[in-house]
Parts: structure tokens; sequence; C-alpha cells
């Protein structure tokens, strides 16, 4: 059915408000109120434009934004039963205007109802929508501090210049569920997660602090142009305050057996005396607290904000509740949760049946606190910043809620090129953060090798379902996190494919990437089978079972075209193409193993069955120079590189190792200022390409096709990347 067509004759002249809604984004409502008389008429739009009277503008309006998640046969309904509404609106507003003598007053108390109903559903859609409004706008060296009042006064809000703010805390947690929510008492008041009104609660009765920073409610979290300003300067306000709380929440007092008392921060956490042995006591315990009753995935420390919160600070503190102590402290403590399995079987008695899931958990803790920890003092020992893109890695596994976050949230840590190279602007899609992140990296690198980092993201699928809508294949997709990959050819800073060339890039405005690059080849065939997950210590039989078969079924037949000799198979061998391929030509300890060394493996791993695993034995040492130690370790890093990957065969004969998902007919591209091969992937449209991943082949890896570049016997194209 057609889309209804909101209708373009005037309604008459004093109705008193039109609600427009629309949808930008998935999940997202976008409210705007207008006066009939400046109201948009939009084209095509899915929902009708409609008037309602003073008393119905919050009843109708929740029917209208419900009319977008009803069937087609109540959408009629709907749109006959708001229709019949319109109309008794419009009858009402006539018959108003016949009482001349009450107008007026009829007239200032239709204004203050409107307002209550347009406030009412204006926060009920978006809580920060009353900030929008009632708060001004301030300078981009400004910030908004909350008195905290010694009584029981509402808390304030008030402006100051950074440089000139008087002296005041801020506070680093997590925001809570989003879903739990209640009003501050605040001028105006504003709705915040329960999390951070605990918080404030308890900040507020200590008496510590007379102003606090807390970002949920010091920007105006519904004016996109402010937040991106306060953002940007987020880093020089968590240096610039007194002391930063590290909140890790209230809700442990709900089940503490004796409520701990409040600590100020011992002198060292060095010292080996009885208070700080206590200290690290009290801090275990409601660790594991903690833990046992909070979601992982919402707990401080898996925050991306942490870091630049935790890295700014100059006098980090830890809060548990009313229980506090120092950063240090903390970690100290943290450090030595083996030293106190007594406190483990105390605080959770049933850790021995639950514990795959609670010792992971408490293993990934404290793995991530002591990352947190050094990575504090590794980012404050350099006051330069570091690169983006190794922050962007270094943070990947952190959460965020909001995607853009995973660039502007490490921006303030970055080097100075990179934080004037990237802008931080909310208004701006997932997918054009992204893009333009990753073409400031290319540019600043003067590499290309920043669009094959998908590899470490995706392992090598190359279409990302978890990717934000839009996302051009060249873009990583940054909110992933980096999967540990060890022969991963974006970790191996050896190979230099492009030679000393420069990237040569230009980015359209929809986001697709032109390149310069050198074709190569096409591929013919791939292998059919691959090694997904190879059990450690069984590397071996993986290799034997899977990749020997596919040499013989996808190498041979195009060899054997290839080569005027029937013994292609001795011929493959002792070519050293093979023998480097399958190990990326890379060899951790021994080097590169020769190609007669990796023939006698392979012709030993054909003669032996899946039960003569001690006769293979016995023939590396007889048969290998070194022995088994240079087969095991040859064969356990050719299962490494074919893990998530497959061999193919282009039509020159050349054998490469790409990701699974290469398919006949990819083509393999030198791009200048790239150390590896591309493979990209024809679309319909002519000259225009999807990125697939890198790739390794054997005879180009150094620069090879550079060469002939400048030899004349070769050019670059142009491939245009969407």
């Amino acid at each position: 059915m057609d889309s209804p067509k909101p209708s373009r004759e005037r309604p008459p002249p004093r109705p008193p408000w039109t609600v427009l809604t629309h949808n930008s984004e998935p999940n997202i409502l976008d409210v705007e109120f207008y006066g009939l008389e400046n109201a948009p008429l939009p084209e095509n739009s899915y929902s009708y434009t409609r008037t309602y009277d003073d008393k119905d503008v919050w009843k109708s309006f929740r029917k209208d934004s419900s009319h977008h998640s009803s069937t087609a046969d109540s959408d009629k309904k709907a749109v006959a039963r708001d229709d019949s509404n319109l109309a008794k609106s419009i009858a009402k507003i006539k018959a108003s205007e016949k009482n001349s003598q009450s107008s007026h007053r009829k007239t200032a108390a239709a204004n203050a109802a409107r307002q209550a109903a347009i406030e009412s559903t204006r926060q009920s859609v978006n809580p920060y929508a009353v900030y929008k409004e009632n708060l001004a706008r301030i300078t981009n060296d400004a910030i908004r501090l909350i008195h905290l009042p010694s009584n029981d006064n509402a808390l304030e809000l008030k402006v100051f210049p950074l440089k000139n703010a008087p002296k005041y805390a801020a506070l680093s947690y997590s925001w809570g569920d989003c879903s739990l929510m209640t009003t501050l008492s605040i001028k105006p008041p504003l709705p915040v997660t329960t999390e951070l009104r605990e918080a404030l609660d308890v900040f507020s009765s200590s008496g510590r602090h007379e102003w606090i920073w807390v970002d949920a409610v010091s920007i105006n979290q519904a004016h996109p142009e402010e937040k991106s300003h306060q953002v940007q300067q987020m880093r020089k306000i968590y240096e610039r305050a007194e002391v930063v709380y590290i909140w890790l929440g209230s809700h442990l007092g709900e089940v503490y057996s004796s409520p701990p008392t409040t600590r100020p921060p011992s002198r060292s956490s060095a010292s080996h005396s009885s208070d700080d042995q206590s200290t690290r006591e009290d801090i275990v315990r409601n660790f594991l607290r903690i833990l046992d009753h909070q979601n992982s995935g919402t707990v401080w420390w898996t925050r991306l904000w942490t870091i630049q919160e935790l890295v700014s600070a100059v006098r980090p503190v830890v809060c548990f509740g009313p229980f506090i102590v120092t950063w240090d402290e903390f970690v100290s403590a943290i450090a030595k949760l083996d030293d106190h399995r007594d406190l483990l079987e105390e605080e959770a008695p049933d850790w021995h049946s639950r514990s795959t899931r609670y010792l992971g958990q408490l293993q990934e803790a404290r793995d991530r606190v002591k990352q947190l920890y050094d990575l504090r003092k590794h980012l404050r020992s350099s006051p330069g910043g570091e690169e983006i893109l190794d922050l962007l890695r270094f943070t990947s596994t952190a959460n965020s809620s909001n995607p853009r976050d995973k660039v502007y949230g490490v921006l303030g840590l970055a080097t100075r090129r990179d934080q004037t190279g990237i802008a931080i602007d909310y208004s701006l899609s997932v997918a054009r953060v992204f893009a333009q992140t990753a073409l400031h990296i290319i540019r600043s690198k003067a590499s290309l090798d920043v669009i094959v980092d998908q590899w470490n993201r995706t392992c090598g699928v190359p279409y990302d379902r978890e990717a934000p809508k839009s996302l051009p294949s060249w873009v990583p997709n940054f909110s992933r996190p980096v999967r540990h990959v060890p022969t991963s050819t974006t970790r191996i800073k050896k190979y230099n494919a492009s030679g000393a060339t420069l990237p040569s890039v230009n980015m359209t405005h929809s986001l697709k990437l032109s390149i310069e690059a050198v074709y190569f080849d096409e591929i013919e065939e791939t292998m059919i089978k691959c090694i997904d997950d190879a059990e450690p210590g069984y590397e071996l039989e993986t290799f034997r079972l899977i990749t020997l078969p596919s040499l013989e079924t996808l190498v041979a037949p195009v060899l054997r075209r290839k080569m005027s000799s029937s013994d292609w198979r001795s011929k493959l061998c002792r070519d050293e193409s093979l023998s480097r391929t399958l190990v990326l030509d890379q060899h951790d300890g021994l080097g590169t193993p020769e190609p007669q060394t990796f023939q006698r493996i392979i012709d030993i791993m054909e003669r032996m069955n899946s039960d003569e695993c001690s006769v293979f034995e016995e023939a590396l040492d007889q048969e290998v120079p070194l022995g088994r130690q240079q087969a095991y370790e040859c064969l356990q890093r050719a299962s490494q590189v074919m893990h998530k990957r497959a061999l193919f065969v282009t039509h020159a004969g050349f054998v490469g190792v790409g990701p699974k998902a290469l398919e006949k007919g990819d083509i393999i591209v030198v791009g200048l200022g790239a150390s590896v091969p591309f493979v990209l992937r024809k679309t319909d449209r002519q000259g225009k390409y999807t990125l697939v991943v890198d790739c390794f082949v054997h005879g180009i890896m150094y620069g090879e096709a550079m060469k002939l570049l400048d030899a004349g016997e070769t050019t670059t194209d142009t491939f245009q990347l969407i």
C-alpha cells in the first residue's frame, strides 16, 4: 500500500501545535515541535502531519509514535481514529473562537497546558531534551560544574572557564543500566541512571568536595555540537581535576555483612604494616563482591572512556561506596589475589561449582586492571601521545555504547597530529567517522596498511555482519576487537611489497576510496577446505589431512600445465616458493626451512598413517637435518598460517595464501604505499571493487613489482574501492 500523503491544505489559523516525527537512524526517534505557521510539510512521509487540541497533545502523540510499529490493518484504524480526533480538535477550536469574552483566559490556560504536555512528551522521548531548552550554550573553553550542597538543597550547575575553575573533583564511572532511571534534584531536574544518582548522593553527603564534574550532567547530551567540543577537551578536564573518583558502585552496601568504614588513602601501598594488610584484604573482598553482583560487561574496568580518564588523572582514587583507597593500593591488592584464597572461599563459597565462569571472570578482571595500570604508566611517560592506530588496537576490547567513541574516546591520548587531523563530530554517521579516521591514518603514516586491519578484526571474513550501516569494504570496523593472529601479515613488519612508493588516494563524499596500484594476476583456483580450528598438539594431523591433499588437488593441475616435466611434485617441493608460502616466509628461531627439508617432511608425512606417530618422529630424527624440533616448528607455523586461510593459485602459476573467502576471479594488486598485496573483488559497476583482504604471494612481497614499474615493464591503474 502506498504511503499516505500529508495534506497540503492549510489548517485553521489557530490550532496550537504540530508534532513531526521521523527516523534518521535505526532505533532513534527524532521529535520536533512547530507552530503550524512555520511547520515544514514533509514529502512522502510515512506518518501524517496531525494537529491536536491542547488537551490531546500527549495522548495523540503516543498514538502517532506507536503507529510506526503497527500492522497494515491497525494502521488504517489509527489513521481513521486520528482523522476523527483532528476533526474534533478543529471543531473545538472553532467553537472556542466564537466565545470572544473568554478567549483570552482560555488561550492563557491552553498555553500552560500545552507547554506542560510538550515538556512531558519531549522528556519521555529524550531525557536530556530538557537541557536543550533550559541550558545556555557554553563556550568551547568553558565547563559546567555541579555544586554539591552540604544540606538537603538541590544540586546546582554553574559555568566556569576551564582555566579559572574552582577546585573540583571528576567522576570516572560506568553509566549503568539506562533502563533504570531516576530524577536528579538539580536545576533543572534531570533524569539520570540510578548508578549516577547513588554516586552523587554519597559525594554530596560526604562533604569532601564542593564542586564535581560528571559527563552525563555537565555536558548537554542533547546538543551534538556542544558534546563534540566538550569531548575534545575531556583530557584537560580530568587532568585539572584535584582528584578523580573511580566509582565502582554503592550497591555493595546491600550485600555487606557489616558495612565498611571510610578509609582514607594509606601512606604507601608498599608498606607491610598490619593496616596495609587489612586494607588489601578489604579491597580484595569488595573486588570479589563486585564480580559476584555486577554484569562483567558493564563494570568500570571494561569501559573505553576509563582509559583516558585514568591516564589523565593526576590523583585517581577508587571508591567502593564509602570505602576509598588509592589507585596504587587497589592495583597492588588485585595483583595478589592468589594470596587470598581464603577470601574467595568466604565471599563465593560455591565457586568450585561454577569455577569455569567465575574463575575466568576473575582472571579477566585481574588482567584488565593490570593492563590499565601498565597503560597508564606508559602513556603518562609519553607526553607526545601515541599514534591513533596503536591506540585503536590497544583499546579494541574495551566497551563503548556509541561506536563513534571507539575513535573519539582515545583521541585525547593521541599525538597532536592525530588530534588536529580528526575532528570530533557526533553529528556524523559511524561509517563516516571510521572512514575519515582510516583516511587520516593513511595520509599521516604514508601507508595503505590500515585498510587491511580488517584481518585482525574479522579473521578474513570480507562481509562483516556486525559492521555499521554503509561501512565501505576498505574501512576497518573499529568497533570490533582485534583478535590475536600470530601470523597475520599486518603484524609482520618485514614485508615491503610496494618498495619506497607513497600512497596516492582520494576519498569521495560517498566514501569511495581511489588508490593507485599495479595489477599482478587473477586467482584461478582456491583450496576448498581450510583449517578453522587446529587444536594444539594436532598440527601434524591437521596439516596431513587438510593441507597436503589440497596441495595435490589444487596445485597439481596448474603446475602440470606450466611445467614441461611430468615430475611436478618433485619440482614443487624443490621450489622454495611453496615452503616459504606455507610459513609466510617466517619461521621463529630456526629461519625459513630449506626446500629440501620441507620436501623430506612432506614425504615422511605421506608415508605415515594416523597411528604411526612414533615412526614419524624417528624418521624425522634420521632424515631431517635438525630433527623433529625443526619439523614440528615448521608444521606448527604452517598450521597457524592456514588458520581460516586458504591456498590459491593464480593464472601464472603463483601459489599464495589468503582468507578463506577468496573466490575464483578475484584479482591481486600491489597498491602504492602498501606493505602487502591486496585481494580485490570485481563488482557489477565498471572500475569499482570491494576489498577482500591482504594476501601473501611469494615473489612479490619485497618490491619486485615496483622494480618492473621502474623499468617501464608495467604501469599503475586506478582502482576505486567501495
